[in-house]
């Protein structure tokens, strides 16, 4: 399916940088939260330490590589490199495929263990003797400290970012494709032009030059030779 913009509203021109831009900001927000909230993301798994410590070990450094290979992409629109852009299309669908299996694997271990996580915060939260910012808090109108909520929450924000946030990936991962397939084609079809106008090299006109006609005298106008 051939499509000529991004969202309704970029050119296929404009969105390779666009994205770039945009994913790189959103996966450096998510890398600095996941660094500055990991010791309350492992208080809500302290029962099942096994299952959420591979998840989030990987998370946070996959974050991390997708947004240095977003602003990677972001360079590689600016400067119109074919071959930088064909190498960022190669890592965008892998770590869009990565991020997927991560993000779907982390969203079924808490639906698992959704029970156990509620009993992890609220010991988390006897430890630390109060709230302590939740993950989920503050989401639809629920306060700190409510751990069943939380993790309810954490739970309908999961869900959404599995489904409706890679399925944005793939899409964006589709259209920077297209974008670049589309740049490839023009740039060929230039090079074939300029090929074109090298191997046929048509001789320039030769110059002529005309004369002016001297105008013929009748005979009777011609003068009689002089006699002596």
């Amino acid at each position: 399916m051939a499509i000529n913009r991004c969202c309704f509203c970029f050119s296929l021109y404009q969105a390779p940088l666009i994205i770039t831009t945009a994913s790189a900001v959103v996966y450096g927000a998510v890398f600095v939260w996941l660094l500055v909230r990991h010791e309350v993301i492992l208080g809500f798994f302290q029962e099942e330490p096994g299952a959420i410590n591979p998840i989030l070990w990987l998370l946070v450094p996959i974050s991390g590589l997708a947004c240095l290979y977003m602003l990677f992409g972001a360079f590689a629109s600016l400067r119109q490199s074919q071959r930088l852009l064909k190498i960022f299309l190669a890592m965008y669908w892998a770590m869009s495929g990565t991020v997927f299996v991560l993000t779907l694997a982390s969203w079924a271990v808490l639906l698992a263990k959704r029970n156990a996580a509620v009993s992890s915060c609220e010991t988390y939260l006897s430890q630390v003797r109060g709230s302590r910012g939740l993950p989920g808090s503050g989401v639809f109108g629920v306060y700190d400290g409510d751990c069943e909520r939380s993790v309810r929450n954490m739970c309908i924000v999961g869900g959404f970012i599995v489904f409706i946030g890679n399925a944005l990936q793939f899409y964006f991962a589709f259209v920077v494709t297209t974008a670049v397939k589309n740049r490839t084609k023009a740039t060929a079809g230039h090079q074939q032009l300029r090929d074109l106008e090298d191997h046929y090299q048509y001789p320039l006109p030769q110059q002529q030059f005309y004369y002016a006609a001297q105008p013929v005298q009748p005979m009777d106008a011609q003068k009689p030779p002089k006699t002596y």
